[in-house]
């Protein structure tokens, strides 16, 4: 569309441009598996002029590489998108995995926004007592103040064991 300004015609998008459109957020650097992971894309036409309106299809997908020879590629992680109706969209993925090196691609109308694909470092979520186990005779078999054997394997919230570490006996209770 051409529009006059002073004297001149000056050309107006009326259309997103991908590679003009921008994200912003800690979503796109780092994530904690299993964690919510919020970034902001915000539309620019071609001129990089800041859209006012929404109404444009945002795609977000998150990406893991293969681990070693012959790996199976896991399923892509699908992120929700919010139209704030003003250019900007609110967009949160959900990592499985921590892992370094996942790709998260992001799109606007079907074209890349700039930046695109984004390489993400998950890391590993905390401890959840929920999803840690306990086994062994000290479970069943324990006598009031005398040593019992017990294992105990930590696991973060979305399931995934902790790395072992050196088990320590721990004085009876009380002692």
């Amino acid at each position: 569309m051409l529009t006059p300004s002073k004297g001149l015609y000056t050309a107006e998008s009326d259309r997103t441009h991908g590679a003009s459109s921008t994200a912003q957020g800690i979503g796109l650097r780092r994530a904690v598996a299993g964690s919510a992971c919020p970034f902001t894309v915000t539309a620019h036409d071609a001129t990089g002029t800041r859209r006012p309106k929404g109404g444009d299809m945002v795609l977000c997908r998150l990406t893991y590489p293969p681990e070693g020879d012959g790996a199976a590629e896991t399923e892509p992680i699908e992120g929700q998108v919010c139209d704030n109706l003003d250019g900007t969209y609110s967009v949160t993925y959900r990592p499985t995995l921590a892992r370094e090196g996942p790709l998260l691609r992001v799109s606007i109308n079907g074209a890349p926004i700039n930046g695109s694909p984004f390489r993400i470092d998950v890391e590993a979520g905390p401890t959840s007592a929920a999803h840690c186990t306990a086994s062994g005779v000290g479970l069943t078999e324990g006598v009031t103040g005398e040593p019992c054997r017990l294992r105990i394997v930590s696991a973060r919230r979305i399931g995934h064991p902790r790395p072992p570490t050196r088990a320590r006996e721990q004085p009876p209770f009380g002692s």
